[in-house]
């Protein structure tokens, strides 16, 4: 009896502790920016991104860019909810965290004192023919500081769920996610810090995704063993997961 009780108790799954230690870490990125500790560590980065300069970059640089546009990725996060509900139960809601991020990246930035980077570290982009007619996509949302940074928050959220999804674009998901960082810092959108943080916060609800969408996967197949043992026969109208195995 004790043995069938432990079993049917769910069990932690690894994703939520690494979830609330990202979720510290991200908490104690935010009080170093508000105690201006980050100043010196910020204004290196901008110096020793700004010699990069080439126009190959600053083409990667605004197509990232664009990539990351909230209509974009909320379109993106919409649609993998909408898919993941059909097949996975309301566990399958687990993309729409990412509008839980972006209010709290709105509220930071309206609230935590850190003006973005001076204009001395810009430059002009010189875009090919084609992007060019790209830039009336951009949305400008002015806020008054800027961290964390919007464009990293959405774009590491998105990039870790679908290498959950589709283990094969892990490299390419986190390679995404590098690029990206570097991006934000060469067109001189954000500092370090502001791209430390908006990864940081990605990550951790793209974790707290991930555990919400395994327990209810887990859930599922305890139910299922449970029915086996006890003689029953599952509902035979419940939809089957896409990782069930064949009967054949």
């Amino acid at each position: 009896m004790k043995r069938s009780m432990q079993e049917e108790r769910p069990r932690q799954r690894p994703e939520i502790f690494q979830a609330y230690g990202l979720g510290l870490a991200f908490v104690a990125m935010c009080m170093l920016v508000g105690f201006n500790i980050t100043h010196s560590f910020d204004w290196w980065g901008q110096t020793l991104f700004q010699p990069l300069v080439s126009p190959l970059l600053d083409s990667v640089a605004f197509f990232l860019t664009l990539l990351g546009e909230s209509h974009f990725t909320g379109l993106l996060a919409l649609g993998l909810a909408w898919r993941w509900r059909q097949r996975r139960g309301r566990q399958g809601l687990g993309p729409l965290l990412l509008f839980v991020g972006v209010g709290i990246e709105i509220v930071l930035k309206f609230v935590l004192v850190h003006p973005g980077p001076p204009v001395q570290f810009s430059h002009k982009l010189h875009l090919p023919f084609f992007l060019s007619f790209s830039a009336p996509l951009l949305l400008h949302f002015s806020t008054p500081y800027s961290f964390p940074s919007g464009h990293l928050l959405r774009t590491t959220f998105l990039a870790i769920l679908l290498a959950e999804e589709y283990p094969r674009w892990r490299v390419l998901s986190w390679g995404v996610i590098v690029i990206a960082a570097f991006t934000r810092v060469y067109c001189n959108t954000h500092w370090s810090s502001d791209v430390i943080g908006g990864l940081l916060l990605g990550w951790t609800l793209a974790l707290a995704a991930i555990a919400w969408l395994r327990q209810g996967e887990s859930a599922s197949e305890g139910r299922g063993q449970n029915c086996i043992r006890d003689g029953a026969s599952p509902n035979p109208t419940a939809p089957r997961s896409r990782f069930a195995s064949s009967d054949r």
